[in-house]
Order: C-alpha cells, then structure tokens, then sequence
C-alpha cells in the first residue's frame, strides 16, 4: 500500500470524508483525493501531523506511513529488493508496533 493508500484507509476506517480532512488542513478536498490517490506528493510536515493526529495514530502507524512518504518522495527505491529484504522490514514494523502497544 502506498502513503496516499494508506491514508484513505485510515480516514475510512474512522469515518473520516475527504471534506473533514480538507477542512482540518485549510485545503481543497480535490488536493486531499490528489495525496491519497498518489497525484500529489505527500502532505508537508505541519499538514502530515495534523492528520496523523486527526486520525490517532500511534507511533508504529506513523512510522509505517514515513516509511510510506520517503517511498513517495522517490527518496527511496525498494523496487529492486527481494522476499527477504521486504520480509525483514515487515519484522521490523511489527517490532515498532510491538513496542508501542507495551
């Protein structure tokens, strides 16, 4: 799933629309469909806060979703990895969760 994936499935899951959103951030409800649909890169940092806190995320969702971004951002290409390397960074999120729920 991808950073703008993911946000519309977080929005969803907590009942959120895209006009709560666009509203919250002071944007327009077409730039919010564009993150979440990958036509626009991610939400600044002062924006991405405030949706990661609209939507309570704890810090392995956060993690996960800046993992997401620096993806997006072309900052980081995993195209190339292998099961292993993919399977490891899931060990490694869950790890995160894991640590946060305890």
């Amino acid at each position: 799933m991808t950073f703008g994936e993911t946000i519309r499935h977080l929005r969803e899951a907590r009942g959120m629309t895209l006009r709560n959103v666009a509203e919250l951030l002071a944007v327009s409800i077409p730039y919010v469909h564009d993150v979440e649909t990958g036509k626009r890169s991610p939400f600044a940092d002062d924006k991405r806060e405030r949706v990661y806190d609209a939507l309570e995320l704890d810090a392995g969702q956060r993690a996960e979703l800046e993992f997401l971004r620096i993806v997006a951002l072309g900052k980081l290409d995993i195209s190339g990895l292998g099961g292993d390397a993919v399977r490891r960074l899931i060990a490694f999120r869950d790890e995160l969760r894991m640590e946060e729920s305890s």
